[in-house]
């Protein structure tokens, strides 16, 4: 489920004050805004500007189901005057970054400085707060074994997601998927197959899950090289969720993925077409438009289109910078790509000075591949590259060295 207003930073609020949090409810086509007065001085809170009297709420979310919202119209109440919406009753929300937990914050500030161990504690410091709300208790749970898996502790991270007791929290299916992918990539594809039909059988998971699930099950036949059938079961997933670009996105992706990763090199085109309408959906997540470009960069890479697939990846790195997994795999692809035109550079055209400036470009990008995000292919490029690399720096007259 994903947040339908999103986490918005608030600036500019008196000192001392710790904004609450916000639940619009809809009943007869008329929205209801929890939390806030009717109005505040002589201005009227209504469904177009109740943003701007955020601080000014009293209400809190203690969980954000996929399903349903959890939510006190009084943060001071006692937990068992709170109500639960369903997600169909819900018109918008927003989730004060104040009445965050603190810990929850400063993990994810550190995982994003590539500090994993200092994550790690922060994350589990939240899960050992006694006054931080389940929705953050949650979410840092989540981000524990996300956090093992972005850095490459995959077993940990499998045995984490293993014990997933996150009930009907919204990491619950999220958390499902990351351990079919762990199993998916350890060759487990029969227990892919039952935790990706696991999460279709969650009670009342909404639809555009049951989606994703199935896009689940076309990954492992994938994985295990069944590229027609994968291909046959994305485009059935693409004719029904006509009304879930998401989902839409997903599928398209993933039958043209099929066709790169079959290396059919007469139908690269196709999967280009399919990557491109993908693209041009509106409404779809970031998480799709990483997965969408990084397979349109693996398209033309496998077509040695190595100006043209620089670009996606880079696209990735640089606008979709939360979702940690695809960025480190573009960063790497990427990086192959500048060290490939450097060699073409060097054996084409006799162009020291340009190899050098590519080879270069292309050695930053997958030594920060491997040192930030823990991709461990990236490591073993750099070392095979490293002496070439130096010697690049030392007639471009570099003298510093990344420390790795």
């Amino acid at each position: 489920m994903s947040r339908i207003l999103g986490i918005v930073v608030l600036m500019g609020l008196a000192a001392g004050v710790a904004p609450a949090d916000v639940l619009l409810t809809k009943s007869r086509n008329k929205v209801k805004i929890n939390g806030l007065p009717d109005k505040v001085g002589e201005d009227e809170v209504t469904a177009s500007n109740w943003r701007i009297f955020v601080p000014k709420s009293t209400g809190v979310i203690l969980e954000e189901n996929y399903d349903s919202i959890v939510y006190k119209k009084n943060a001071k109440a006692k937990d068992s005057s709170a109500k639960t919406y369903a997600l169909s009753d819900i018109a918008g929300y927003m989730m004060a970054p104040l009445q965050r937990d603190a810990n929850l914050e400063n993990g994810h500030g550190l995982l994003s400085t590539g500090n994993i161990a200092g994550a790690l504690r922060a994350f589990k410091e939240v899960l050992a707060s006694e006054t931080a709300r389940p929705v953050d208790k949650h979410e840092a749970n989540f981000q524990i074994g996300y956090t093992y898996a972005a850095s490459g502790r995959v077993k940990s991270a499998a045995a984490h997601f293993a014990k997933w007791n996150g009930g009907k929290s919204r990491w619950t299916p999220v958390a499902m998927r990351m351990l079919a992918e762990i199993q998916t990539a350890s060759k487990k594809y029969g227990n892919a197959r039952a935790t990706y039909k696991r999460i279709g059988e969650l009670p009342s998971i909404p639809d555009d899950w049951k989606l994703k699930a199935r896009a689940g099950l076309v990954k492992v036949d994938i994985a295990e090289r069944k590229y027609k059938e994968a291909e046959k079961a994305a485009a059935s997933i693409v004719k029904e969720a006509t009304k879930n670009p998401d989902a839409q996105a997903l599928a398209l992706g993933l039958q043209a993925q099929a066709i790169v990763v079959a290396q059919d090199e007469a139908r690269y085109g196709e999967a280009e077409t399919l990557l491109n309408r993908g693209l041009a959906l509106k409404d779809v997540s970031i998480t799709q438009k990483a997965f969408l470009n990084v397979t349109l960069g693996d398209c033309l890479y496998s077509q040695r289109k190595l100006d043209e697939a620089r670009y996606p990846y880079m696209r990735v790195a640089e606008l979709y910078t939360s979702e940690r997994g695809y960025v480190g795999a573009a960063l790497l692809n990427a990086g192959n790509c500048f060290i490939d035109l450097a060699g073409k550079a060097l054996a084409q055209d006799n162009d020291q000075a340009a190899h050098d400036d590519l080879l270069i470009k292309g050695m930053k990008l997958i030594h920060d591949a491997g040192k930030r995000y823990s991709v461990g292919a990236a490591r073993a490029v750099y070392r095979k590259n490293k002496p070439e690399y130096e010697a690049a720096k030392k007639r471009a007259g570099m003298a510093v060295e990344e420390k790795k």
